[in-house]
């Protein structure tokens, strides 16, 4: 559609529509029948940079790209780094909401769910059917399993090497975050039961 813009060398499937204003940076790959909205950015460099000994920093070239499968939808004004060496994945039948940024040299395994406002920084591999909440964080170089649910503003600050339903920061099975949320309302007058407990002891 309208203002839409196709580096060199990318490549685009069957049946795929890319809409107004979003860019295909170059040599990136997209598969048949994707969907690419508004504003999306595909294969921009990723956020490399290295520094000296006085912290002056220096931008480092990122040569890879971006290759998305079939059937992938990405939302509005998402961004999709290109990697560093090789390529960022986006697999099959992954659908992403508006404002969703995944970093270089990420792979985000087959069929994944992610909502908007979410983050996935470098070099993270995320397994099959990931369910990620608005807002969910994971930092980089992690591994994740299959089959993980993300929600309450989660973030993923470690490897996540079984399946399950996590939320919240630290990220905590779901069940055992909920406990610590109810106590959590309770701070206070559990403070000030301790506070007296104190006091009679001391008597």
């Amino acid at each position: 559609m309208a203002n839409t813009v196709l580096e060199e060398d990318a490549k685009i499937g069957s049946d795929t529509i890319i809409h107004a204003n979003a860019t295909i940076a170059y040599a990136c790959v997209i598969g048949d029948r994707c969907i690419i909205k508004s504003g999306a950015v595909i294969g921009m460099e990723g956020f490399g940079f290295a520094q000296d000994q006085k912290q002056k920093s220096y931008r480092v070239p990122q040569l890879g790209n971006v290759i998305i499968g079939n059937d992938v939808v990405i939302g509005a004004n998402c961004t999709i780094d290109r990697a560093t060496f090789n390529s960022t994945h986006i697999k099959d039948g992954c659908k992403f909401d508006n404002q969703v940024h995944i970093a270089h040299n990420t792979t985000v395994g087959e069929d994944g769910l992610i909502a908007a406002q979410c983050g996935i920084a470098g070099s993270t591999n995320i397994g099959k059917r990931i369910r990620c909440s608005g807002q969910t964080g994971i930092i980089d170089h992690l591994e994740i399993s299959d089959d993980c649910v993300f929600v309450q503003r989660a973030a993923a600050l470690s490897d996540v090497k079984k399946p399950g339903i996590y939320a919240g920061n630290p990220l905590l099975p779901m069940r055992q975050w909920f406990k610590n949320a109810a106590i959590l309302k309770q701070l206070e007058e559990l403070k000030k039961t301790v506070t007296r407990l104190e006091r009679n002891a001391k008597k």
